[in-house]
């Protein structure tokens, strides 16, 4: 039986960051294409959250288990707060191995041939891999340094690309390179701030990490560069719209790419409050601002006709 202890086990606060890289994807594909399938936007919610969830048991299996977490100091509270065991956190990831690899399993066996579900099997697995060996050994990317690189190359051009040709190839059985790039770039806005998720996480976690032996992006550039660097993904957050409204879109239709805009008071004070270090609740906080942010995305792309074909000249 699922308990609320479970739920905040996976936090669910960070689930938001998958379900908004989906959103501009399934948007791309609406636009790109004569149907858009409810079903299919199912399958992929439940693929990608369920790797999303198996990815955050692990993170919080290794980073007890190498001493990164420890009672006094660590944020994720689920083997300290949540009365869930580490025997129990085992069967946890066991039980949320067998529900990523059935979600998988479905997306593979939707495609319409041979050579698309092998691509689809190459994408999912791509996905777990990093998923998992973010923490884990033998590679433990987020403690080389290379955790930001593993969630902007998962949460942007994987996950969206990913979207747009799970939509694609099973209406028309094609996904072009162009389809593929423009997907990618799309993503862009939005994984800027779901990287920042992470680079408030690290920034606050910048002496413990230190201490434990693991090296960030954060504690590698120090505070003040961790605040230039939190602002500047903001910026490059909301210029990467206005660039792409630029580029892809025509007419007065096109500037409803623009309404992420509207959360610039959001962005405001969330890099504030970075500022003054209030970091409690702080990556909650982002989570949420990047699904907002996304949403609004999503509805501008709908509604400015944009798809993966159709670039200005």
């Amino acid at each position: 039986m699922i308990r609320k202890e479970h739920l905040l086990a996976v936090r669910v606060w960070s689930l938001p960051a998958t379900a908004s890289s989906i959103f501009v994807g399934s948007a791309l594909a609406f636009n790109s294409l004569p149907h858009f399938s409810i079903i299919d936007l199912i399958l992929t919610l439940a693929g990608a959250l369920s790797v999303q969830c198996l990815g955050n048991l692990i993170n919080t299996y290794y980073d007890f288990k190498n001493g990164v977490d420890e009672r006094d100091t660590s944020d994720d509270r689920t083997l300290f707060d949540y009365g869930i065991t580490l025997a129990e956190l085992k069967k946890m990831i066991h039980y949320v191995s067998i529900l990523s690899a059935l979600s998988g399993l479905l997306l593979v066996l939707s495609m319409p041939t041979t050579q698309l579900a092998l691509s689809m099997f190459g994408r999912f697995s791509l996905g777990c891999g990093l998923a998992y060996f973010y923490t884990a050994d033998p590679f433990a990317l987020k403690y080389i340094a290379l955790g930001d690189a593993t969630i902007i190359t998962a949460f942007g051009p994987l996950i969206v690309e990913s979207t747009v040709f799970i939509h694609s190839v099973k209406q028309t059985g094609v996904f072009d390179e162009e389809s593929s790039v423009t997907s990618a770039i799309f993503s862009i806005p939005v994984v800027m701030l779901i990287e920042g998720i992470l680079h408030i996480n690290n920034t606050r976690d910048i002496d413990t990490d230190r201490k434990a032996g693991v090296t960030t992006v954060a504690n590698v550039i120090g505070w003040k560069g961790s605040l230039y660097l939190h602002s500047a993904l903001l910026l490059t957050s909301f210029l990467s719209v206005v660039t792409l409204t630029l580029l892809y879109t025509e007419g007065m239709r096109g500037y409803f790419l623009l309404l992420p805009i509207l959360t610039l008071p959001i962005a405001k004070g969330i890099l504030t409050d970075f500022y003054r270090k209030k970091f409690p609740n702080l990556c909650e906080r982002m989570g949420q601002y990047s699904l907002l942010f996304a949403t609004l995305f999503s509805i501008g792309i709908i509604l400015s006709g944009t798809s993966v074909r159709n670039p200005t000249q």
